[in-house]
């Protein structure tokens, strides 16, 4: 397991209904975030985490995240 990084900046990607968007997250001290999609259309959507690295740590990303919104 990776130690935690307080403060990181995470890129969120939400894609519904063929529209993307990009949303930005704070890590809190243990290194968790917590993150709200808000309204999306009814239909799948899929969310996918990305952190960029810094000077000691190097970038990554999550896997997707699919669900259906009704």
């Amino acid at each position: 397991s990776s130690p935690a990084i307080g403060g990181a900046v995470i890129a969120i990607e939400v894609t519904s209904a063929g529209k993307s968007r990009i949303d930005f997250v704070k890590t809190e001290d243990d290194g968790r975030y917590r993150f709200t999609t808000g309204d999306n259309p009814s239909g799948r959507t899929v969310v996918q985490a990305f952190y960029d690295g810094d000077a000691t740590h190097g970038g990554s990303q999550s896997g997707f995240c699919a669900f259906l919104v009704k």
